[in-house]
């Protein structure tokens, strides 16, 4: 269907082997729990959650939350090393967490965005803040949030970005010049939006109310950034929030897919299909929008021109650390993923990578 032709995971050795269909291989983590860094056969991670590529798709970033770190693995290479983040995994919320490379300290970094011109990564924490990252230097700063962890809901477009508060932050999306940052505020059922530049934050989507928007994880804003997808995740559902009216400007939420059921069905029409905690969300070409079920164990897609779910790789409900064939037409592939969470796709379209988080 037009898609990637080799999803990737965040599991054992590296493979450059391109399939002609969707293939699923392990890119880089043994599958133990560990911070080893060094070839993707031998380095180990602990709960990859987000997962961001540079901007020339040479580099793929994990937020490694049971290590406090934030990864970097070479795609030719498939060197796994680590950018930022104490060296021993010591979580830090305080403000002291700010510094260059091991010197600087993270709490359960979950949500990683690169820049789309500027060489920096924006990392959002389960402490409640969001963080930058110069990743030609390793230097981290704060950027919005309470310096030492203070979870709660407070927009700041009027003052310091130290007053806004977020709550269990999960995904982050740039628009196309990087001037604005969209974020998935989990426990506070909100999308909020951060001037990139002057870290201010405002608020596009949610009133607070788990009705509207409830929990969501995930967002991917369109090339032309006048349509941001949601996951919201607790009501099984793929939202679609308007932005043609400017890049602050809270426009029309609707239901994109999903009847609100949890299931892995792919029903008649978007609206009855089902999704089992939909997770991570990744555009390919504004053509289709790649899903990861966190409880349904695999990646679903729509197709927005076709108007349609399937599944791209796994099988809802079967759990497993299995490489292997995505889905060809309606047979099931042999791939198996457990609790996958962040995804990403290369700028060059070439591969999509999958933080596989229970593996």
């Amino acid at each position: 269907f037009g898609s990637p032709s080799v999803i990737t995971t965040m599991g054992s050795c590296l493979s450059t082997a391109v399939s002609s269909t969707t293939a699923v291989q392990n890119f880089a983590g043994t599958g133990s729990e560990g911070r080893t860094n060094g070839a993707s056969c031998v380095a180990e991670i602990h709960k990859p959650y987000g997962v961001a590529v540079s901007p020339d798709s040479s580099t793929v970033f994990i937020a490694d939350k049971d290590n406090n770190q934030i990864r970097a693995v070479a795609v030719t290479t498939g060197l796994v090393s680590l950018l930022a983040g104490k060296a021993d995994g010591t979580p830090v919320n305080d403000n002291t967490a700010d510094g260059i490379g091991v010197l600087a300290g993270f709490e359960k970094p979950k949500g990683l965005a690169a820049h789309p011109t500027d060489g920096t990564l924006l990392v959002a924490e389960e402490a409640c803040k969001l963080r930058k990252i110069v990743i030609a230097t390793g230097a981290v700063t704060h950027l919005a949030g309470a310096e030492s962890k203070d979870c709660g809901m407070n927009d700041g477009e009027d003052v310091a970005a130290t007053t806004a508060r977020f709550n269990k932050p999960e995904d982050i999306a740039f628009n196309s010049d990087g001037s604005y940052a969209y974020v998935a505020d989990k426990d506070n059922h909100r999308i909020r939006v951060v001037n990139y530049a002057q870290g201010r934050v405002s608020t596009v989507a949610g009133d607070g109310d788990s009705g509207t928007i409830n929990k969501p994880s995930g967002v991917a804003l369109t090339s032309d950034d006048k349509t941001l997808y949601i996951a919201s995740k607790d009501a099984h559902k793929i939202l679609k929030l308007d932005l043609s009216n400017g890049a602050t400007s809270p426009g029309t939420l609707t239901t994109l897919a999903g009847s609100g059921e949890s299931g892995t069905t792919s029903g008649n029409t978007l609206l009855t299909s089902t999704f089992d905690r939909p997770y991570g969300l990744a555009l390919y070409n504004d053509v289709f929008l790649f899903i990861s079920e966190h409880d349904g164990d695999d990646i679903r897609y729509i197709s927005l021109a076709g108007g349609r779910v399937g599944t791209a790789a796994g099988v809802g409900g079967a759990e497993g650390d299995v490489e292997g064939s995505g889905w060809s037409d309606t047979t099931a592939g042999t791939a198996r993923f457990k609790k996958p969470s962040g995804l990403a796709i290369s700028p060059d379209g070439g591969y999509g990578y999958v933080a596989d988080t229970d593996n």
